[in-house]
């Protein structure tokens, strides 16, 4: 828990969380219970959707792991990967039925996206 910063990773997964919500794809969630199971499903097979949610998503994560790594200036990959680390665990919890492929680049981009914020504040800091 050394060099970790509570308040930049905090921040880091509410700035996450707030851009998510403003491209749309974590308002998906919140208002599925009011989605009928064809548009759940439409909306799940739409690869144009599926693709802008794993761009808005990989976007926002990099910018979370960025402030995170910002405000823990003296480990700034470890507060990111911190974020990328729990934004993974939230997406493997909250994960709905997307297909196959979605999950696997989602998944797998989480913790490299969070840790690329990481290094835009590292490499500033050289």
């Amino acid at each position: 828990m050394n060099n970790l910063s509570i308040k930049g990773i905090l921040l880091g997964l509410l700035v996450t969380i707030v851009i998510d919500i403003i491209g749309g794809i974590a308002a998906i969630p919140l208002f599925a219970l009011s989605m009928s199971e064809e548009a759940l499903k439409a909306l799940n097979e739409d690869t144009g959707a599926l693709i802008w949610s794993l761009l808005i998503g990989t976007v926002s994560t990099i910018i979370g792991g960025f402030i995170a790594a910002r405000f823990g200036k003296l480990a700034p990959y470890k507060n990111s990967a911190v974020v990328g680390v729990i934004g993974l665990i939230a997406g493997v919890l909250l994960g709905g039925d997307a297909p196959l492929w979605f999950n696997i680049i989602g998944f797998a981009s989480v913790i490299p996206a969070a840790l690329l914020g990481g290094y835009l504040v590292a490499r500033k800091n050289l």
